[in-house]
């Protein structure tokens, strides 16, 4: 879809079917903001994992731009 990349992503994050992330792009046209809701996870998981992957996951969609 040309222009695709202006269209904010929305990721849920989840472990044995049970939601415990929500991931949200905000529109802006240089850059990215991402807001991260994570009230739903449980305190066994590690934190700093969840941001490594979603930095890990910006790179990799910078790349495809």
């Amino acid at each position: 879809m040309p222009f695709g990349g202006l269209v904010p992503e929305h990721t849920c994050v989840e472990i044995n079917g049970q939601e415990i992330c929500e991931i949200k792009q905000q529109f802006k046209i240089v850059g990215d903001i991402w807001e991260v809701e994570l009230s739903r996870m449980p305190a066994y998981i590690d934190r700093r994992v969840l941001l490594a992957s979603m930095l890990m996951m910006g790179m990799v969609e910078r790349q495809k731009k």
